[in-house]
């Protein structure tokens, strides 16, 4: 049950009954009636109510979830949740830290900093700590709201206060920072977290080594690589190895991306999708076109299981490198042979390079032509549909 705009005073009146009654309330009717008291202005009633509450025998999970359904029902209002809160401490109402950890924890997923923020402070004034789990998901929370300040600052003094925090919880920032594109303080976390002596693990490298690849961090990405190399308590994985090869992709290096795949296909390690459709695309902007048929041959050799965006990959560097033939035959046959039906960002990729190389105009007209005849819907999608005169030269 929530409280609902002028219900405030039935509440209580229904309250009163159930007390006329003889009927006891139970923990649910307590959290309703106890946020009316206090929004009617009854801070100090609202308050001997919830020590009722809290003597009820009942599970801990179960109260914490009564707890949340409580403070909810002040809508949002941080006054009455702070005078609530302070009410708590003044009145001397021990309440169980799991508790207020869980509700923190409630506020940060919503997420509500500042509701978050305001049961954190009653939790340290009562002498509480926040714990592991708690801590990650505030601060997480912190990050995404682009708070990055903010977040230090509450990693700093939260580490004041001896908290140990262990791998997922430095893991959880520095992916976290990266998804915010706050590279730089990834790179902090990650500094901390050794200086903390604490181990990073093969998704901690994998994110900073994404961030540091976004940010075009040629150097960032090296150091990381030679870590992870030296690191013998990580084993490496396929997630790391696309990462490493996609950073080196975006920074330029070429020579690196082929220098990992060779070492994948060498020693027979398991390739994914995404390894597939990374390389492609290195090669593709890289112009080193002998590799990227080498590549393909070389999966359709293996009956590798490849999908539409390998295939969208590889038609993107064939015609990247103007090998414009070969793409338009595995746009028009190989993907239908193979079961595929094309996207539609496969195409407009295929017929934006054509359109830059004039005499291949009468290849961009059969394309065009073929989606209006193979894919109704997708010419219908692409404004195919009005047919208009092509030149039809060269070839």
């Amino acid at each position: 049950m929530w409280i609902k705009e002028g219900d405030i005073n039935k509440i209580s009146g229904l309250y009163q009954q159930m007390l006329d009654k003889g009927i006891q309330p139970n923990s649910v009717t307590f959290s309703v009636v106890i946020p009316a008291q206090v929004i009617s202005g009854k801070t100090n009633q609202a308050l001997e109510l919830l020590r009722k509450m809290i003597s009820m025998e009942e599970s801990m999970e179960h109260k914490s979830r009564i707890f949340y359904k409580l403070f909810q029902n002040f809508k949002g209002d941080l006054a009455l949740t702070k005078n609530f809160l302070q009410g708590i401490v003044d009145h001397k109402i021990n309440i169980n830290h799991k508790i207020y950890n869980d509700l923190i924890n409630a506020y940060a997923k919503k997420p509500d900093i500042n509701g978050a923020f305001e049961i954190y402070n009653a939790l340290i004034n009562q002498g509480g700590m926040i714990d592991v789990i708690t801590f990650t998901n505030m601060i997480k929370a912190i990050i995404q709201a682009d708070k990055t300040e903010e977040a230090m600052q509450f990693y700093y003094e939260v580490k004041q206060t001896g908290i140990q925090l262990d791998t997922q919880a430095y893991t959880t920032m520095l992916d976290t920072f990266v998804k915010m594109r706050r590279t730089a303080e990834a790179q902090r976390i990650f500094v901390e977290m050794r200086r903390s002596k604490v181990k990073p693990n093969v998704f901690t490298y994998t994110s900073l080594i994404t961030g540091l690849g976004q940010t075009y961090n040629y150097d960032g990405v090296r150091n990381v690589h030679n870590l992870v190399r030296m690191d013998l308590n990580v084993e490496l994985d396929i997630g790391i190895y696309n990462a490493l090869m996609d950073a080196y992709n975006r920074c330029g290096h070429i020579h690196q991306v082929l220098l990992i795949w060779d070492l994948l296909i060498i020693g027979e390690l398991p390739i994914d999708n995404s390894t597939v459709s990374i390389i492609l695309d290195s090669c593709g902007y890289g112009r080193v076109i002998h590799r990227i048929l080498n590549i393909w041959k070389y999966l359709q050799d293996k009956k590798f299981p490849l999908n539409l965006n390998n295939y969208h990959s590889y038609i993107e560097a064939l015609a990247r490198n103007q090998l414009f033939d070969e793409a338009k035959n595995v746009l028009m046959n190989e993907l239908k042979n193979n079961g595929f039906k094309p996207e539609t960002k496969t195409i407009r990729s295929l017929l934006n390079f054509l359109h830059d190389v004039p005499k291949k105009s009468r290849c961009e007209y059969e394309i065009i032509e073929w989606v209006r005849n193979e894919y109704p819907d997708l010419a219908k999608e692409m404004k195919f549909t009005e047919r208009k005169s092509s030149k039809k030269s060269g070839d």
